[in-house]
């Protein structure tokens, strides 16, 4: 006796899903990568360019105090001095009694807009060997990066486009 096909009822349900509105460590993986390669700067470096230029002027001490959560690095403040990601503000006086002061350079400034804005999708990563060191493609993880900085480009480029044909409110009608 052939065997009763059952009969399946699928029921259909939404995809309800909030879209998340503040996803802008997304991509921070491949910023970090960019700029590390990009810059030279090691992961602590770039941390705690990102946290003294909120900062604004500071001293040795709270440098000090600053990077005690980071990896021990005992030359990590002269060599951030030294190779213009911090500049003297105030110097020195020692007849005074007045401690040095620094704050972030504008190269350092300049490289955390630079991060901000590619984590926000506002500008894409320069896809030119020349401007971007990750295009170079001299090792198998310079590859898988820049495959995944060129999908990022593309999509930044397609979300802008979708933005720039967008009518405002009062022109909708709302």
């Amino acid at each position: 006796m052939p065997r009763a096909k059952k009969k399946i009822k699928f029921i259909e349900r939404t995809y309800d899903r909030k879209i998340p509105t503040n996803n802008y460590l997304k991509h921070w993986r491949v910023v970090k990568y960019w700029v590390k390669k990009k810059y030279e700067l090691s992961e602590a470096d770039l941390e705690m360019l990102l946290f003294i230029q909120d900062e604004g002027l500071f001293g040795y001490e709270d440098f000090d105090e600053f990077q005690a959560i980071y990896p021990w690095d005992k030359g990590r403040f002269h060599r951030l001095k030294n190779n213009g990601w911090i500049r003297v503000w105030r110097k020195r006086d020692s007849w005074r009694n007045i401690a040095a002061l620094y704050e972030i350079s504008a190269k350092g400034r300049r490289m955390c807009t630079e991060v901000y804005k590619k984590l926000s999708g506002e500008t894409d990563f320069s896809e030119v060997p020349r401007k971007n060191p990750v295009f170079k493609r001299k090792e198998y993880t310079d590859k898988v990066y820049s495959t995944r900085m060129a999908k990022i480009n593309k999509a930044n480029r397609i979300e802008r486009l979708r933005h720039s044909h967008e009518l405002p409110e009062r022109a909708a009608g709302r």
